[in-house]
């Protein structure tokens, strides 16, 4: 099902829809592409000089590799007006540490993007070394939005996630802070060192941690978010996934006192 203004991308010919209503904003939802139709693709997007924002979902195109993943990091390089970009490459598992290194050299390049959200779920091939080094691209960017989730990204540990909290304590003014990383081998520390980095002016409005498998979890992290939603009494998505952790009653408690101080909340999701 195609979202709202969303372009079919499935073969070479659904890029002749493109047009110049798409001029500023493109989004595309690819079905069973590979590379040779991505190659088709960045021919136009290298031309589309005046787009600020960009989202493509690539989610299952099992086609794709690094070598197309690797030729759209360096066209989007020359979209100098680009302010936010959305790319999910959820199940695409064959992308390896090249096509993560190519997207961090592109983020560290564009330090006025304000929306960044990127989503590797299931992409089993990276190491910990070459997330850690994307996420240190981001060092940059002082956005307002932040997106990430690695979630079934079984090998990848705390040393991966570490500099997040470092890009966190850079940006005061989020309005949306996404952070997945469930079944991964993270543990209570990391969480510790990336959240208790970030010192919001109180400007979030969206606020989503999952954690799930994370069986070092305690109630100290749950703390912290609790802290967290305290300082930002504006949130209006609130949605947190501890199971499997270590956390009890006890921190659940603290952490509903706070959320029942949440006036503009219409959306909340505890699992």
């Amino acid at each position: 099902v195609l979202k709202k203004d969303q372009l079919l991308f499935s073969k070479k010919e659904d890029l002749n829809k493109i047009g110049p209503q798409h001029q500023h904003n493109l989004k595309l939802k690819c079905v069973n592409i590979d590379n040779i139709d991505l190659h088709s693709f960045n021919q136009i997007l290298q031309r589309m000089d005046l787009l600020n924002s960009l989202q493509i979902d690539f989610e299952n195109c099992f086609a794709i590799t690094d070598e197309g993943v690797s030729e759209l990091a360096n066209s989007l390089k020359r979209l100098s007006m680009l302010v936010k970009i959305d790319l999910n490459f959820s199940g695409c598992q064959d992308l390896t540490d090249i096509s993560v290194q190519a997207l961090g050299d592109y983020l560290y390049k564009q330090p006025l993007l304000q929306s960044v959200e990127m989503i590797f779920d299931c992409c089993k091939k990276f190491t910990e070394p070459a997330v850690r080094n994307f996420f240190k691209a981001l060092t940059k960017i002082q956005g307002r939005r932040f997106f990430f989730s690695f979630n079934n990204c079984e090998e990848l540990g705390n040393r991966a996630f570490e500099p997040f909290g470092a890009v966190l304590s850079k940006c005061k003014n989020l309005t949306h802070l996404s952070l997945e990383l469930s079944w991964t081998k993270i543990t209570g520390k990391v969480i510790q060192n990336i959240l208790g980095n970030f010192e919001s002016n109180g400007s979030l409005v969206w606020l989503e941690l999952g954690f799930n498998e994370c069986n070092t979890m305690t109630n100290s992290e749950l703390e912290l978010i609790s802290r967290i939603i305290e300082k930002n009494l504006k949130l209006d998505y609130l949605s947190i996934a501890v199971g499997g952790s270590q956390v009890t009653d006890e921190g659940l408690k603290v952490l509903a006192n706070q959320i029942g101080k949440l006036e503009k909340l219409t959306n909340l999701r505890l699992y």
